[in-house]
């Protein structure tokens, strides 16, 4: 597989130079999963904006439906033939009050109202994503295939509560980053393995192989950078129960890098296909972030009206500062 880049000069006055003629080089970047492109800027930013919550996060506790206080009062309970809620160790699943699809689901990562991105232990994640899955093996695989697991952390990234939490959905309907991909796999059965082996040959951006799982920053980001795993078998997420050691630990090794780098606020998806024996499932973590001085959002007319991402930062570089961190696991 090639992966798939252009380049961009662009040539001005640079005011920073006493207006010598001055170069810029951009590239746009195609995602070998997807097709979709990113560009990439390669700027240097010292630090992201980050914001002092401590009052928000005092005065959203005293009426949070997720706390103990509460939950049994105010979270809505699936009817038949599914359980009530669902539990594991301190995790608690039950429907999404707001749906965004047939089968939204929460799961309550934790009681605690709120944990700080680099807080969250092994047992946290583990108890809140075989809950996750409890739910999904209850759920016909062949109606709703297209299961996710997801994870808004705290307001940039679109989470209204700050009591961290999981939405799991397994939808008769893909989304588009399914249908973006599907379409791919029609052109190329061995689509995952040969973007694994290119990038494991490039080692560039690869992280390390772990096991069951690859993890690499992703070529073409859909953030400032995304952290990719992928699993080496086609394995639908309800049956992953006692597998998920790997993806665990790069959850933690990530929200630690996230918290060196002064991010608080992150995406992540958990993909699967029940039914389809092509589609490697994976996961993304990709942070949300604002810009100095001024707490600028990430989201401008590129990624909201022309479906195209970028980021100012190459990812090679992070693939770097990440495999140079020291992980406190």
């Amino acid at each position: 597989m090639q992966l798939k880049k252009e380049i961009k000069t662009i040539t001005l006055k640079d005011p920073f130079q006493q207006f010598k003629e001055a170069q810029r080089v951009n590239e746009i970047r195609y995602c070998p999963l997807t097709g979709k492109s990113t560009r990439v800027l390669g700027l240097s930013l010292k630090e992201f904006a980050t914001a002092d919550r401590s009052a928000m996060i005092e005065e959203s506790q005293k009426t949070c439906p997720f706390c103990p206080g509460l939950i049994d009062a105010l979270t809505p309970k699936f009817t038949p033939p599914l359980q009530e809620q669902y539990t594991s160790g301190n995790a608690r699943c039950f429907p999404n009050a707001f749906p965004y699809d047939e089968n939204n689901a929460v799961v309550t990562i934790t009681s605690q109202h709120y944990v700080p991105v680099n807080g969250f232990t092994h047992q946290m994640l583990q108890e809140a994503l075989e809950c996750a899955l409890i739910f999904l093996s209850d759920i016909d695989p062949e109606r709703y295939p297209y299961q996710s697991i997801n994870w808004n952390y705290m307001p940039v990234a679109g989470s209204s509560l700050v009591h961290p939490h999981f939405q799991i959905i397994a939808s008769s309907t893909p989304s588009n980053y399914y249908v973006d991909i599907l379409a791919n796999l029609e052109k190329n059965p061995n689509l995952f393995m040969d973007y694994l082996n290119t990038e494991k040959s490039l080692n560039e951006r690869l992280i390390e192989v772990m096991g069951d799982s690859t993890w690499l920053i992703a070529f073409a980001p859909r953030g400032q950078f995304d952290i990719l795993g992928i699993l080496h078998e086609c394995t639908p997420l309800h049956t992953l129960t006692g597998k998920l050691d790997s993806v665990i630990t790069y959850i933690r090794k990530t929200l630690q890098f996230f918290h060196h780098k002064k991010i608080d606020n992150f995406n992540m998806a958990f993909y699967s296909i029940a039914n389809n024996k092509l589609f490697l499932p994976h996961i993304r973590l990709c942070p949300r972030v604002t810009f100095p001085p001024y707490a600028t959002s990430e989201i401008n007319y590129l990624q909201m009206l022309h479906n195209d991402s970028f980021t100012l930062l190459k990812p090679e570089i992070i693939t770097e500062e990440f495999k140079a961190f020291q992980f406190d696991l």
